[in-house]
């Protein structure tokens, strides 16, 4: 989704620990503990390079034309 002119993560399904931290489908997430996400693969980038299971981060969000922050706990990441 493009959000003032630069292209953003749109969440598409949501289950597990981003789910129980409050993320919905249709979240377009801006940023990460202060990374700026703006492609699918820069966010699994950080997810498998930058963060470990049982870590807390924060996320930048976009819902509805409002932006806000929420923190989730970071779950195992599924094989395949």
């Amino acid at each position: 989704v493009k959000v003032e002119d630069r292209w953003r993560v749109r969440v598409a399904k949501v289950e597990g620990p981003a789910s129980e931290g409050g993320l919905k489908v249709g979240d377009v997430i801006l940023a990460i503990d202060q990374t700026e996400i703006f492609t699918p693969a820069e966010l699994k980038s950080f997810i498998i390079e930058a963060a470990q299971p049982n870590q807390t981060v924060l996320l930048h969000v976009l819902r509805n034309s409002t932006e806000f922050h929420m923190t989730i706990v970071l779950g195992e990441l599924a094989s395949g």
